[in-house]
């Protein structure tokens, strides 16, 4: 069986979500302030660690790592996600 659930962020560090296994990524927006990830999930499957990272536009960083999923604006911020693996 599917569904769509939504996982909120923190906007500094690394992120560790619980999601279930093979969870599939449609959206990364800010809901009331919080950014958000929303995603197809199996709600059979067992859960997962997956690792996130949001980086700022203009922040210096010694590394961007990981895989790109979206990108939100803020007021004048804009801010990007990536799926660090492990």
């Amino acid at each position: 069986m599917e569904a769509i659930w939504k996982f909120p962020l923190t906007l500094t560090g690394y992120h560790s979500v619980k999601m279930p296994r093979g969870a599939k990524i449609i959206s990364f927006q800010i809901q009331r302030g919080v950014f958000c990830i929303w995603a197809i999930v199996d709600i059979g499957q067992f859960e997962e660690d997956r690792l996130f990272k949001i980086y700022g536009t203009g922040h210096e960083h010694e590394k961007i790592e990981g895989e790109y999923i979206g990108t939100v604006q803020d007021n004048m911020l804009v801010w990007h996600l990536f799926e660090v693996t492990k």
